[in-house]
């Protein structure tokens, strides 16, 4: 922010407080009907004006987010909604064309590309063909991450083998929890682990230079034996990386007892640790004493 021109920082203030005033947070593109305000245009001259030609050394990263799921998972914070996959494609063609509208405004080559969501293996092979038909243009740096993340209760062969012919260098598969009863206190599907075997199969035969699963530790019914159990298995299922999530969402938790919640987590998260350990697994960022714990872990 301190790049930015006083007359554009009051702008992007008033920009902000009207977002707020809304409770939600309104997309440049809502400037295009709303004549009292800004236009398209006015939000893209303040965007060049206040970071691109402020900037003479920027990194560039790029995020698509795929606000949609088949299912809201408990312990999810992120913006979301239930849909069914046939009403995704004209938000994907809305992707499509923003991204041509701002094009000229990103710098190359990109530091990395995240799509995240939501669920972006909700996609369907028409609409991730559609999609990476515009972004397999992107130029990148040397040793750049670029992700797509799945679900197993969305990913099929298929759409890995479509993401094999992409840009996309590295797929993260939510996982969570190996434990039936978890799952089903989350609010999430249990899903067989003989179709996680064969996606991370299929993942191993197009040489992404990472596969990683994403498995948390904090959740509903979570102890640091089903903790353990879980890492066990997806061990065996050897993937690249995991990523490990905490989950210490102390709002239902009485005020008396939230120490001792925090305390539970941290055993779940060391008991992880220990688990990856012990199978010759190397702890490569996280710390336990933190409080919201991400950590990756990775072969050796």
């Amino acid at each position: 922010m301190k790049l930015l021109l006083n007359e554009i920082q009051e702008k992007l203030d008033d920009f902000i407080k009207l977002s707020f005033e809304k409770d939600l947070l309104i997309p440049p593109h809502y400037f295009d009907t709303n004549k009292q305000k800004y236009s398209l245009e006015d939000v893209k001259r303040m965007w060049h004006k206040g970071v691109v030609a402020s900037s003479k050394e920027r990194h560039d990263a790029l995020y698509i987010h795929i606000p949609f799921c088949i299912s809201r998972c408990a312990f999810c914070m992120y913006e979301s909604q239930i849909v069914r996959p046939e009403y995704i494609s004209p938000y994907i063609s809305r992707i499509i064309k923003e991204y041509r509208y701002w094009e000229d405004e990103v710098r190359m080559p990109l530091d990395s590309m995240y799509i995240g969501g939501g669920t972006p293996s909700i996609m369907s092979v028409s609409d991730i063909s559609s999609l990476f038909n515009v972004l397999n243009e992107l130029s990148f740096s040397n040793n750049s991450s670029r992700t797509f993340e799945l679900s197993p209760e969305t990913a099929t062969e298929d759409k890995l083998y479509l993401l094999g012919d992409t840009i996309i260098n590295r797929i993260s598969i939510g996982i969570q929890s190996m434990d039936e009863n978890v799952l089903k206190m989350v609010k999430r599907n249990n899903i067989s682990s003989s179709h996680i075997k064969r996606l991370l199969d299929v993942a191993r035969k197009i040489n992404f230079d990472d596969i990683n699963i994403d498995v948390m530790v904090g959740l509903e019914g979570q102890t640091e034996n089903n903790v353990q159990t879980t890492i066990e298995k997806i061990v065996e299922m050897a993937p690249l990386s995991v990523t490990l999530y905490s989950f210490r969402d102390t709002r239902k938790t009485p005020k008396k007892n939230i120490d001792e919640r925090i305390m539970e987590v941290r055993k779940q998260i060391q008991r992880a640790y220990k688990t990856f350990d012990l199978a010759g697994w190397k702890h490569v960022a996280g710390n336990v004493d933190t409080e919201y714990n991400i950590g990756s872990v990775v072969k050796y």
